[in-house]
């Protein structure tokens, strides 16, 4: 749905901040643009616009940012939020200084005994959601106070079950040369759990995923014109992934991912064979290994998914002359459980 201000009263999605609508003089702040001129007082511009609801209570704080403003509104009661007034400015020493005139409203509207000290209240988020909680602390010391800001952003947790394919790719140094491993393709089952992040309408998460795959080969190289059997390997793993994604929804239904991290592999069981006659640079394979990944994938209705990634740089052995031996393609299927 597509709506704007001058159709929608408020609005609130999921549990996300409340907008109301607002029609009001905002003043031009000068806070984020450099050239602040030296007038004193802010200019006010008409607007109708949505303000974003940060604490509630018998007096409300609200929110707006737009055209290189921030703007705080104060709502008394179930009065129409109204905006706080401020901007900076410039005096003949290039000081930047301050027209606090939105203390006056404060003193005016949430004058309390008990209130924060007035003179030390700041134009911002923080020291303004502390001066109107101690104003309706002090009116009423059992009132409910709500930040609305703590408990707006909730992130989303999912398990995934996925099983696709794992292309294995190997070499190691045989006799001092390159030997050449034979690729094979394995099937794969696992479970992920990715955790969507709470901004940036939820197009981050990071994810940690375990999988098992295996991998039987071969190795050759070529004696006298003749192709050679050297080694023999077997590899038992469970991989784990742990990264960062990010989606790019092309409708409200379906989006294309990208995603990057590490990956750890536990290596259950490996075993590495020379054949009479041939000494390998890879001796005993080692029980974990570390490498990176890089993936692109689909995803329709944030239910079903498909991906297929590279990992890269992994390891099966310590010795520096035979940095990143083994390499992987994956492909998966996923489903949200």
């Amino acid at each position: 749905q597509i709506f704007d201000a001058t159709s929608v009263l408020e609005f609130q999605v999921n549990g996300a901040p409340k907008y109301v609508r607002v029609t009001a003089d905002f003043p031009v702040t000068n806070q984020f643009i450099k050239e602040k001129g030296v007038e004193y007082d802010p200019k006010l511009l008409r607007k109708t616009v949505f303000v974003e609801q940060v604490l509630q209570g018998k007096a409300s704080l609200f929110k707006y940012r737009g055209d290189n403003d921030q703007v705080f509104l104060l709502q008394v009661d179930d009065n129409i939020p109204f905006p706080l007034l401020y901007k900076e400015y410039i005096k003949r020493t290039n000081d930047i200084h301050k027209n606090n005139k939105f203390r006056n409203q404060l003193f005016e509207y949430l004058n309390c005994e008990s209130t924060t000290n007035i003179q030390t209240v700041e134009y911002s988020e923080k020291s303004l959601k502390e001066f109107v909680t101690s104003y309706n602390l002090c009116t009423d010391p059992t009132a409910q106070v709500t930040d609305v800001s703590k408990g707006k952003r909730k992130g989303i947790t999912r398990v995934l079950f996925f099983a696709g394919i794992v292309n294995y790719n190997f070499e190691t140094i045989v006799n001092n040369q390159d030997a050449e491993f034979q690729g094979k393709t394995s099937p794969s089952v696992g479970l992920e759990v990715e955790s969507i992040l709470p901004f940036n309408n939820n197009k981050w998460s990071v994810f940690l995923s375990g999988q098992y795959a295996s991998y039987s080969t071969s190795g050759t190289t070529i004696i006298n014109s003749e192709q050679v059997t050297v080694a023999t390997l077997d590899l038992n793993q469970l991989i784990f992934n742990l990264g960062g994604r990010h989606y790019m929804f092309l409708s409200k239904s379906s989006s294309i991912f990208i995603e990057t991290g590490v990956v750890f592999d536990y290596n259950l069981n490996g075993d590495y064979e020379n054949q009479p006659g041939f000494q390998s640079v890879l001796g005993q394979i080692t029980k974990v290994n570390f490498g990176g990944l890089a993936g692109l994938g689909y995803s329709l209705n944030q239910h079903l998914f498909v991906s297929a990634k590279v990992f890269l740089g992994a390891s099966i052995n310590e010795d520096t002359q035979d940095e990143a031996n083994l390499d992987r393609f994956v492909l998966s299927a996923k489903i949200k459980l």
